[in-house]
């Protein structure tokens, strides 16, 4: 018995099997695009924006966070009723429970023996005790657990501002790989032309070798910067079907501005207000705000478990003891406990108590600073992206006129002909 006992007790690890990881890639797979809405089409920015806060998996997994952090809450509710507890018992045994027993410095005792119990015997309870010391702990776990479900819901706002962020970045990336498909593979055909020419011009000994090197260099660093924008915008479509949750292989476009004349967003609000909505709708902070309630909720409750505890009970009873007299009855008792020793913990706990709130304190002082600097860095960038902008839209508008005056010209030499292709790319 004791072999089968250690044998039993003797667990190996157990690799995952193929058959285990294809079955659990299948079920997965179909878990991340099995239920949502077919993309076909085009998709504008306000369905890309909608679909993603819909299907993308990390906000559906926030989502998921803050219903957990409800559902505890409810849970919680149910620790501050009083407990309710039923009990059912049977015993038996081979022989009497009989006994004998003697006077303390008396004669010895009798040699009979007697006994006041059954041999088979069912018990049961029906109670209802109430302690006021773990109601007072399970008091303030609920409003800390509340506090956990607005944090929750914090976390999910930000990663909803950061999901909106990123689908409108990946949309307008998309915008410019479509708008700029045709004129990049036009380009890279040109070059690549251009190359074949060079490097025949180069077998045949009609130029400078030097001067057709040089141009074969200039044109390949050309083509390959066209290459690496090529690249980098058509990872664009892969990255938005990654964020509205639809496999990467989906072919799809995006609905274009109406207008190729972008305006710029009007922002008019001062620094000032702009800090004091920062500080009353930044989640981090909010965040940081309620943990700091947890903190003082946790100092209240350890200081409760400090306190007398009042255990109230009552209950009805029932044994099938024939020998009793009554084998039903009711019975309410009173505890009252006091753990001494831990009184001398006191002092410290306070200390701890103090130290802690100092320490949160700090901490949401520190990050009211860093929203501070990330809101006049904000302010900055945007005066000095609008500024970045009205440079580029007058460098397009020259490199328009320019790219219209070297195609004019007649592809006469080399010059003129890596002018054109470096003016296109």
């Amino acid at each position: 018995l004791l072999l089968m006992v250690l044998v039993s007790c003797t667990i190996a690890p157990k690799v995952l099997t193929k058959v285990e990881l294809q079955e659990s890639a299948k079920i997965d797979k179909a878990l991340m695009f099995g239920n949502e809405e077919k993309l076909v089409g085009s998709i504008s920015l306000e369905e890309a924006i909608a679909r993603a806060l819909k299907h993308n998996l990390d906000s559906r997994a926030r989502s998921m966070e803050q219903a957990l952090a409800l559902n505890q809450i409810d849970l919680d509710n149910y620790q501050l009723l009083p407990s309710l507890t039923m009990n059912a018992g049977y015993s038996d045994r081979s022989g009497w429970n009989a006994t004998n027993s003697k006077t303390l410095k008396g004669p010895p005792p009798s040699s009979q023996y007697s006994y006041g119990a059954d041999k088979t015997l069912f018990t049961g309870d029906f109670s209802l005790s109430w302690n006021i010391l773990d109601f007072g702990v399970s008091y303030y776990n609920a409003k800390q657990n509340a506090d956990r479900s607005l944090i929750a819901e914090e976390r999910r706002r930000k990663v909803v501002e950061s999901l909106v962020r990123e689908v409108q970045f990946s949309y307008w990336r998309m915008v410019a790989s479509q708008k700029l498909e045709s004129r990049v593979k036009l380009a890279i055909v040109r070059a690549e032309q251009a190359l074949v020419s060079a490097r025949k011009v180069e077998k045949e000994k009609l130029r400078n070798p030097t001067e057709i090197l040089v141009f074969q260099k200039q044109l390949l660093q050309k083509l390959r910067r066209v290459e690496t924008v090529n690249q980098v915008l058509a990872n664009a479509r892969i990255e938005l079907a990654a964020l509205i949750n639809v496999p990467p292989s989906t072919e799809f476009r995006v609905v274009p501005p109406s207008s190729d004349k972008l305006s710029l967003p009007k922002w008019a609000i001062k620094i000032e207000q702009m800090e004091r909505m920062a500080f009353e709708n930044n989640p981090d902070i909010r965040e940081k705000l309620y943990l700091s309630r947890i903190s003082v909720n946790d100092a209240k409750k350890s200081l409760i478990t400090f306190l007398p505890g009042l255990e109230l009970k009552g209950g009805r009873n029932y044994n099938s003891n024939s020998f009793m007299d009554s084998n039903r009855w009711f019975e309410w008792s009173s505890t009252l406990s006091l753990k001494v020793l831990k009184l001398l913990s006191l002092p410290d706990q306070l200390k701890y108590n103090q130290a802690n709130k100092k320490l949160s304190d700090a901490q949401r002082i520190a990050l009211r600073m860093a929203v501070l600097a990330q809101v006049h860095v904000a302010d900055l960038n945007y005066a000095s992206a609008v500024k970045q902008y009205t440079r580029a839209n007058e460098l397009y508008n020259i490199d328009e006129r320019l790219t219209q005056q070297i195609s004019k010209r007649q592809e006469s030499d080399i010059q003129s002909m890596l002018e054109r292709i470096s003016q296109e790319t």
